[in-house]
């Protein structure tokens, strides 16, 4: 191996070790981040699960299609009756 070939993979070593050294640093530097995320994403999930569980039970107390018609009967009783007092000038 030439003396100026030596000198190229000595200096491209040195710079991959630098460059390794600064990942590893980020890297250390993010590890407690990267450790609250992880625990905040736990949680989120943690929270999705009981959200879906609470909105089932308000689903289920509503009984579904029923609610839906339901809602749909005031909706036409109070369009009769403004309809009414429209036309009784009320």
């Amino acid at each position: 191996m030439t003396q100026a070939l030596q000198q190229a993979l000595e200096a491209l070593k040195a710079d991959y070790a630098t460059q390794c050294a600064e990942r590893d640093r980020v890297n250390q530097l993010n590890a407690p981040l990267e450790a609250e995320l992880a625990g905040l994403a736990e949680q989120h999930e943690a929270l999705r699960v009981r959200m879906e569980a609470i909105a089932q039970r308000i689903d289920e107390n509503r009984g579904g299609q029923r609610w839906l018609d339901l809602k749909r009967s005031i909706g036409q009783a109070a369009n009769t009756i403004m309809d009414i007092r429209r036309r009784l000038g009320v």
